[in-house]
């Protein structure tokens, strides 16, 4: 998913495994989202990422190899922009994160980014410009391998200090 622009009520890019509902979609192995601009997407009301890779809440396994998520422009009025899990190999990089005020931030108790059941993560060289404290939020099952988001006029805070050491 390469050079697009995406604007959309919903998630700009929604990969689920599901398992009981509506079987949309399966797992994905090397997926790359490079270059895009999302703007101001997820205005619709739901409580989703702009970017969604997650599975069913009963599923553990599995489901997203060798991810790549690089280069891309986030504006964006709420918080939440990556939603993972159950992913294994997954980068997140040299994206750049504005803080936007189109709208009324929906969920404003939601982090930027969510990783829950996932190893081999990789966050490196991103900028955020914005008013959160709470970056990123990982879950006690989740490995994050490296983290690196570079805040304008902020510093950088949560929960990642205290799940790496």
């Amino acid at each position: 998913i390469e050079n697009n622009v995406f604007s959309t009520m919903m998630s700009a890019i929604l990969v689920p495994v599901e398992n009981g509902h509506w079987y949309e979609s399966g797992s994905a192995t090397n997926l790359k989202i490079l270059n895009n601009t999302f703007d101001d997407c997820s205005y619709g009301g739901d409580n989703h990422g702009v970017i969604r890779l997650v599975t069913d809440n009963e599923n553990q396994n599995i489901a997203f190899r060798n991810i790549v998520i690089q280069g891309n422009e986030f504006n964006t009025f709420d918080n939440l922009i990556i939603e993972i899990t159950n992913a294994e190999n997954l980068e997140f990089s040299n994206n750049i994160i504005r803080e936007s005020s189109t709208y009324q931030k929906l969920f404003p108790q939601n982090p930027v980014i969510d990783v829950k059941n996932s190893k081999g993560v990789v966050i490196e060289n991103n900028t955020y410009n914005g008013s959160l404290s709470k970056i990123l939020r990982v879950d006690e099952f989740s490995i994050i391998e490296k983290c690196d988001i570079n805040r304008v006029n902020y510093s950088l805070l949560g929960d990642l200090k205290n799940k790496m050491e």
